[in-house]
């Protein structure tokens, strides 16, 4: 696991507080949804990094999995856990950087979901995104990343392929299937889910 943090030229904290986060859609993705509907196990063990204002691990949550959230801004946080209070569920939230996670998240988690996460870090880091993710992950834990790739130049977020995601986790993972999303708002066109599992 990355000890080096993340290094970003987006303020993230500053655009919690100054609430400039278009990102957030007030709820889980139907993508998300429908995803979790089709996991027969519940009590998975959940990670889900870059959680912002944790609509994703409601979701997870409610469908009783054991979730920890995760978030580099502290106001993401603070945000976050009133969503799960009014939510009615409860899961631990974490103040922290993926790239410089705690020892005692290796190998703690049976699935990784995150939504465009990847997409936020320079290009530089991907390489150590994928090694942070695979390292708190069991052998053959599961891994769904939805992604972006929007064709637009600099970021973040940064627009990716599924070719590049291919050939950043494939060092980690047993890529499953790159598929696409259907659009289903405007600001969400061309998106595409990663299916994996760790090595």
């Amino acid at each position: 696991m990355s000890k080096e943090p993340m290094s970003c030229p987006s303020d993230w904290e500053g655009r919690y507080q100054a609430d400039d986060t278009p990102w957030n859609l007030g709820r889980a993705s139907p993508h998300l949804e429908a995803l979790i509907v089709s996991i027969a196990e519940t009590g998975l063990r959940v990670l889900v990094p870059g959680a912002g204002h944790g609509h994703d691990a409601v979701a997870w949550a409610r469908a009783g999995h054991v979730v920890t959230a995760l978030d580099i801004a502290p106001s993401a946080v603070d945000a976050g856990r009133e969503v799960m209070e009014a939510a009615g569920v409860s899961f631990d939230w974490l103040l922290g950087d993926l790239l410089a996670l705690p020892e005692d998240f290796l190998g703690a988690f049976d699935l990784v979901w995150e939504q465009t996460c990847l997409c936020a870090l320079p290009p530089e880091r991907r390489s150590d995104y994928a090694r942070a993710v695979a390292s708190v992950l069991r052998p053959g834990g599961m891994f769904r990343a939805l992604l972006w790739e929007h064709g637009k130049d600099g970021g973040p977020p940064w627009s990716l392929t599924g070719d590049i995601a291919r050939d950043v986790l494939g060092e980690h993972f047993e890529i499953e299937a790159v598929e696409p999303v259907p659009d289903w708002i405007d600001v969400r066109w061309n998106e595409f889910v990663v299916t994996g599992r760790r090595l």
